[in-house]
């Protein structure tokens, strides 16, 4: 996370990869902007999650409370979000597929879970390896495709997290 010493007179301009949760001051006359390499997020006021990890093909932007306005590299609008709502944005393409969202899935690690819904195994492994901050390999590729739903607590071990999943 990025951001400046002192705003200029215009904007409220950050950085950031990753994944974070932000919950915005609204100020009509000063825009947050949130910049991830990608894309830009702009608001005014309002509390959303932004998932945009440099080495993924896809960035998403889940809107909880407000109104966002999304727009590529350019600064030019390329979407806005209601409540309830998430965008994706996929390397290469100039658009963003937007869908509804249940927040849950998308605000609970600020709880200290991971929530899932039908993911694959392997993106379940790619939110372990963050949070653990360890690296997952699967000695079965097919292992990967496998759709689990559930909630994993981060304050349990990750060998514990993995014998329930076993089950």
């Amino acid at each position: 996370f990025k951001y400046p010493n002192k705003f200029n007179q215009n904007e409220r301009s950050v950085f950031m990869e990753g994944e974070a949760y932000f919950k915005v001051a609204p100020n009509k006359h000063l825009p947050f902007i949130v910049n991830t390499g990608k894309l830009e997020v702009e608001v005014l006021g309002t509390s959303f999650n932004l998932s945009a990890y440099p080495k993924e093909s896809n960035q998403s932007v889940f809107l909880d409370e407000g109104k966002v306005q999304i727009n590529d590299m350019t600064g030019k609008k390329i979407g806005e979000l209601s409540p309830g709502q998430m965008a994706v944005k996929t390397d290469g393409k100039p658009s963003i597929q937007v869908k509804n969202a249940d927040s849950y899935f998308y605000t609970s690690w600020k709880e200290g879970k991971i929530t899932f819904s039908s993911e694959k195994l392997s993106e379940i492994a790619k939110k372990m390896e963050r949070w653990y901050n360890v690296e997952i390999r699967f000695n079965q590729e097919l292992l990967k495709d496998l759709s689990f739903s559930g909630t994993i607590l981060r304050n349990k071990p990750i060998d514990q997290t993995i014998m329930a999943m076993e089950l």
